[in-house]
């Protein structure tokens, strides 16, 4: 799970510089496979909280903010696991791309502008429960104004999906 936040996270931070009040965004869990469940919550900004963690927030530019990560993993997550981001930024860029959940490198490019991470070894282990926090400052400032709006999935070696997430936000 922390594995598609942060593409999601580094995917707009990517193609960021200029100034702006914040990110705001929300999402919206379509499907998880059984036994897999988990939480993002976010120290601050989010005006809602559901079983999933926080939503609707509102996060200003150059500000810390701590998130913690709970989950249950039902099974193995091997290598050939992969996640996929299909976001449209302002009705006009398309971000798409697929990366593996473990065992590499995740690789992309938003509006001429690359990216990459390392993702963790794999296997990830079934796992009763994972809890980690994160101290996360976001950049000073963000560029003009824009929206953005997608989904993001992730599925095992033989395409069973681990679950969909709907995500909608904008810089502001």
């Amino acid at each position: 799970m922390k594995s598609l936040l942060t593409a999601i996270s580094m995917m707009i931070v990517a193609f960021v510089s200029g100034e702006s009040d914040g990110l705001e965004f929300s999402r919206e869990v379509k499907s998880t496979m059984d036994g897999l469940s988990g939480s993002v919550v976010i120290n601050s900004g989010c005006s809602k909280h559901d079983k999933y963690g926080s939503n609707d927030c509102d996060l200003k530019w150059d500000h810390n903010y701590t998130v913690t990560f709970n989950g249950t993993l039902p099974e193995q997550i091997s290598n050939g696991s992969t996640f996929h981001v299909d976001i449209k930024i302002d009705d006009l860029v398309k971000a798409d791309f697929h990366c593996p959940l473990c065992g590499g490198k995740c690789e992309f490019e938003v509006a001429k502008h690359k990216t990459h991470f390392e993702m963790p070894p794999c296997p990830l282990a079934k796992a009763g429960l994972i809890h980690q926090i994160a101290n996360i400052t976001l950049p000073k400032h963000a560029p003009a104004k824009i929206s953005f709006k997608g989904t993001v999935s992730a599925k095992d070696p033989s395409g069973k999906s681990f679950g969909e997430v709907e995500v909608e936000g904008k810089l502001h």
